[in-house]
């Protein structure tokens, strides 16, 4: 339980780190309702020089992402300390040795990969969904 609760913490602060009030969170195979308040837009980085950060985590078969965009290297260096800037050759940097079974992408905006669509969810209700998975996952490891 205190494992699940620093990796639940680890995650909170990742996200907050990328400066992430309101990120995005897109879901693959979950089966919400036409009349779901889920909602389709396009995110757009304050300039062509900014970074798009995406730290994901998959629980069973669905894939969940939040997603930031910012401007300011020293906070992606946060997130990944040896990143130093984008460049032609590297579009995209991923790090998968985070906690969770996560893995964060970081890339350039200019390469137009921040303007993709994707659902809109509120940073609060996305981290408690973050939570119940991996008490869930919890409790499946244990039964095993």
């Amino acid at each position: 339980m205190i494992k699940i609760f620093f990796s639940t913490l680890f995650f909170l602060t990742l996200v907050i780190t990328v400066n992430c009030l309101l990120c995005e969170k897109y879901f693959s195979g979950i089966p919400f309702k036409a009349n779901s308040k889920v909602q389709k837009e396009n995110v757009t980085c304050s300039s062509a020089s900014a970074y798009c950060i995406n730290a994901t985590t998959t629980f069973i078969k669905w894939s969940i992402t939040a997603r930031s965009c910012s401007d300011d290297l020293s906070i992606i260096q946060k997130v990944y300390p040896n990143f130093n800037e984008c460049n032609v050759t590297t579009n995209c940097v991923k790090v998968n040795d985070l906690p969770l079974n996560s893995e964060a992408t970081v890339c350039c905006c200019q390469q137009d990969v921040c303007n993709e669509s994707s659902s809109l969810f509120k940073l609060f209700k996305f981290l408690i969904f973050l939570s119940a998975i991996q008490i869930m996952k919890y409790f499946l490891n244990i039964e095993k």
